[in-house]
């Protein structure tokens, strides 16, 4: 299965690795409180819990893109970065 992260930039590779563990760490919150009731909702649970391996599987595509791209930095020595797609827009102060 190729790597579909691994195909964007450094940069996308982190933030993706972020989102998915903030992500993760909500799920993980959602299902703790939920627990922590009287009475727990099963389904609330279970769909918390599909998420959180959802996230977890895309937290370790995106550390196995990274690690994957650190390797090829030390092993050339060089980084040749990607363009970035996203545009970021300067906002001047007034």
């Amino acid at each position: 299965m190729k790597n579909r992260i691994r195909e964007r930039s450094f940069a996308e590779c982190v933030e993706q690795l972020v989102i998915a563990n903030i992500k993760l760490t909500k799920f993980d919150h959602m299902k703790q409180k939920e627990l922590q009731k009287e009475f727990p909702s099963l389904k609330a649970i279970a769909r918390w819990e599909l998420g959180a391996r959802s996230e977890n599987e895309r937290r370790a595509e995106a550390r196995a893109a990274i690690d994957e791209l650190l390797s090829e930095i030390v092993e050339m020595g060089a980084y040749s970065p990607l363009p970035e797609v996203r545009t970021f827009e300067q906002r001047s102060r007034k």
